[in-house]
């Protein structure tokens, strides 16, 4: 089963100098409950960052300093489908799950690429979810699906 975890970045991250895979410089609540799983049972991950757009979890990233506001999404909009679409591995475009892991203004952006890669695709993914609630809910749902519980 092809399953993809989208999630948003954080705040919290690792302040060494030079690049670090995404991965390990994000340090938030959904990036401590990934980091429990090993890296053989991870699902591919495709981060929105609020400074670089959407990227793989193992692209090698600077720390910064960049919160994703209202204005920030807006930039970050118009190029979001093609972007999403570079970031996926290979170009594969057929997933049997996706759940995204962020917050409302992410999803903002995050539903305009999903929904984009749907049209150009003629089909929906096949099971598409979100995480709600507040962040102790959603690591909940997130540690639930990484398991392989869809929710």
């Amino acid at each position: 089963m092809k399953r993809l975890l989208i999630v948003g970045c954080s705040a919290t991250k690792d302040p060494a100098a030079g690049l670090l895979p995404a991965l390990d410089r994000y340090r938030g609540a959904y990036y401590q409950m990934i980091r429990q799983v090993p890296a053989d049972e991870l699902p591919e991950i495709v981060i929105l960052s609020a400074e670089l757009g959407f990227i793989r979890s193992d692209a090698m990233i600077p720390d910064y300093d960049r919160r994703l506001t209202k204005v920030r999404a807006a930039e970050l909009l118009p190029g979001a489908p093609v972007q999403f679409a570079d970031a996926l591995r290979l170009g594969c475009y057929h997933y049997d799950e996706i759940l995204v892991a962020a917050g409302w203004i992410y999803r903002q952006v995050i539903d305009v690429a999903l929904d984009a890669m749907e049209n150009k695709r003629g089909f929906p993914f096949y099971r598409r979810a979100h995480t709600t609630g507040g962040i102790g809910t959603q690591r909940g749902q997130l540690k639930l699906w990484l398991k392989g519980e869809m929710l």
